[in-house]
């Protein structure tokens, strides 16, 4: 295909100025995560009605553990595999899903329909030479995320893979992961199916540069139960996205060095 599914010259422009994210020295360390209640994106207590306990702990793992949570692939080959890799690490429970192969079928999520088998690989080889091409690693990462969710080339799994993706190559740059909480799920994924759909990606490069930017605000070296309660005070757990948005930490002071 002439595009990787909705991007184009104008968008690859767009993404190419990308300003440079914050970084974060504790989220980027195992120990600190371990402290988080959350899979790589939504809260584990929402997750488990969702995709169940075992395939919360393979998606932690795949993020927790190199070469999957800092190691991005440097080519397309590479890429291909580090896909099924990760893939299959997080599908492990559920082999009616074969973890880690390309889907057989086509597949759709309401009136997406995503890319044909038999152009899979070819599409998403494609892709990761865009990827390449982009300057900053933040922009990279949300290419790569889009291009994972465009192609969604196994059956089951294609989300949580793409932001394990897109989590990776911050990681790999020392930049903070990005978390996605269950009241911001809309406007995350809103703009990507505007860009699928309409190749508006102005939205996306927004929805996600804040939700990197709310995820490196936290302290995460802190107890889980002060973690989780600064979290729950940005109505990070809230469900009933019509009454409650995302609302970001109150910035720490900063200190007075003048003297005197």
């Amino acid at each position: 295909m002439a595009e990787c599914g909705g991007v184009g010259a104008h968008d690859k422009g767009a993404l190419a100025r990308v300003r440079p994210g914050p970084t974060i020295r504790c989220f980027t360390d195992n120990r600190a995560l371990s402290r988080v209640k959350y899979g790589h994106s939504y809260p584990s207590e929402h997750l488990n009605g969702l995709y169940g306990g075992h395939d919360i702990l393979g998606t932690f793992r795949a993020a927790t553990t190199a070469p999957w949570r800092d190691h991005p692939p440097q080519m397309a080959d590479e890429f291909l595999v580090w896909l099924q890799n990760v893939n299959a690490l997080v599908m492990q429970q559920r082999a009616d899903k074969k973890p880690g192969e390309w889907k057989e079928k086509g597949n759709q999520a309401g009136a997406t329909y995503f890319v044909v088998p038999e152009l899979v690989v070819g599409t998403l080889q494609v892709g990761f030479e865009r990827v390449r091409g982009l300057g900053h690693p933040l922009a990279q990462a949300i290419m790569i995320m889009f291009v994972v969710t465009e192609v969604h080339p196994f059956s089951d799994g294609n989300g949580r893979t793409a932001r394990l993706a897109m989590n990776c190559m911050l990681s790999a740059h020392r930049l903070s992961r990005t978390i996605i909480p269950t009241v911001y799920r809309e406007d995350y994924l809103l703009p990507v199916k505007a860009l699928s759909h309409n190749k508006i990606i102005e939205p996306v490069i927004s929805a996600l540069s804040r939700a990197q930017r709310w995820s490196a605000a936290f302290d995460y070296s802190v107890p889980r139960p002060h973690l989780r309660e600064s979290l729950a005070r940005c109505n990070a757990f809230q469900e009933d996205l019509r009454s409650f948005k995302l609302l970001f930490p109150p910035s720490k002071p900063v200190p007075d060095t003048r003297g005197g």
